[in-house]
């Protein structure tokens, strides 16, 4: 009897201290959550025409608060601008100045120790390639599996070269480079062209190939002043500022137009299917939905900066529509007994084709209808061959 009463004892005992506890972890999360609104409207009356809304006030809050991390990594978290992680901080008095100092110190000390960023025998690597060869930077950090920038903190750490003696070895690199490169391969690219906004233009500028074969931009033109009669002046300048305002638009775009164009340019969703990803996106990222209007003009912008005349609401009809179009570039060509390769059918595009599903298409032609295997294409197009086997897959299982 005295251990049934002991063991009753000891379950009631057991449930009774849970009960409090419970209790106690719930307050506290209330209290959490009013000191948060109270943060909140603290800061929306101190910057009234703000427009962030407390879901992203919350997590930066609680990211001040539980986190040692500096501003960089908390507006990349929230996606904020720094200066709102600071006002944050300000209304909301969770952060010392004091704080700051260590915080910003180890950031600080984490940026100088060099180190640390890769294992020793590569750093040993690569001042030794720094001290005894005159390979510029960028050779140095492919021979070494590293980056450039990582290469030009070491060699300024060590004292391991000057900036004389650095620009004289990229001058003799880019000379190598330029003995080495076929002129062919230099005019192809100067001369490809592609279809922007209903016409046929220049694919790259200067610049473009200027990066793409690790050249100067002088180099490059020394090159296109003997294609003259091919491509002007006229036409360097337009494609260059075509091109940089491209890259300016994609720099400002918002991660959901940048989401919109990739889903346009890969796949072959229709509108309807495009908005419905669109909303998860925003959903997972920034815990709401926007309104129709806004998914319209992402929309419009993804489709206008592919170079698409229209879009098909459902996935059906745009590929029907695709196909149809590139299926009467292949007849064209053709009949004009001009080569069906990728360049001619990218230049033949008439606003359903983006350059990607030109790509996907052209590899299953040439599968099904020329009989290649994915090792031959690989070399004819350059492609990937997991790539070229992932659509060889999805064409067996239909």
């Amino acid at each position: 009897m005295q251990w049934f009463r002991g063991r009753k004892t000891k379950r009631h005992t057991t449930a009774r201290r849970t009960i409090p506890l419970l209790g106690a972890f719930q307050r506290r999360e209330k209290l959490e959550r009013k000191r948060v609104l109270e943060a909140f409207s603290a800061y929306k009356v101190a910057h009234p025409s703000t427009r962030i809304k407390l879901p992203v006030f919350a997590r930066v809050y609680k990211l001040l608060k539980n986190s040692k991390q500096g501003v960089t990594a908390i507006k990349r978290q929230s996606n904020v601008a720094g200066h709102t992680v600071y006002r944050i901080d300000k209304v909301s008095g969770l952060r010392t100045k004091e704080q700051w100092e260590e915080i910003k110190a180890l950031e600080k000390g984490k940026g100088r120790r060099i180190e640390d960023l890769f294992d020793g025998a590569i750093f040993e690597e690569i001042k030794n390639l720094l001290k005894n060869t005159r390979l510029s930077y960028s050779e140095i950090a492919d021979k070494a599996g590293t980056h450039r920038p990582v290469v030009a903190k070491v060699a300024n750490r060590y004292n391991l070269r000057s900036e004389k003696e650095r620009k004289k070895i990229q001058y003799e690199s880019t000379a190598k480079k330029l003995r080495n490169a076929p002129q062919e391969k230099i005019e192809e690219l100067l001369l490809k062209k592609e279809r922007f906004n209903g016409r046929t233009d220049f694919s790259h500028s200067l610049s473009d190939v200027a990066r793409m074969l690790g050249f100067s931009k002088s180099s490059v033109s020394n090159v296109v002043s003997r294609l003259q009669d091919k491509r002007t002046e006229a036409d360097n300048y337009r494609v260059g500022n075509r091109n940089k305002a491209a890259r300016i638009s994609e720099a400002k775009s918002s991660p959901t137009q940048k989401k919109a164009r990739e889903l346009m340019s890969t796949t072959l969703m229709g509108s309807n299917e495009i908005v419905t990803q669109l909303r998860e996106f925003d959903l997972k990222t920034i815990g709401r939905v926007k309104g129709n209007d806004i998914y319209a003009k992402y929309i419009y912008g993804a489709r206008h900066s592919l170079g698409l005349s229209r879009l098909a609401r459902t996935t059906t009809r745009r590929e029907v529509a695709a196909r149809g179009e590139f299926n009467s570039i292949i007849s064209k060509l053709t009949d004009e007994m001009r080569p069906v390769n990728l360049q001619n059918i990218l230049e033949n595009r008439n606003g359903q084709l983006t350059p990607q599903i030109a790509k996907d298409f052209f590899v299953e032609f040439l599968l099904r209808k020329r009989n290649l295997d994915p090792f031959q294409i690989s070399a004819q197009i350059g492609l990937e061959q997991d790539y070229i086997i992932g659509i060889k897959r999805k064409l067996a299982k239909k």
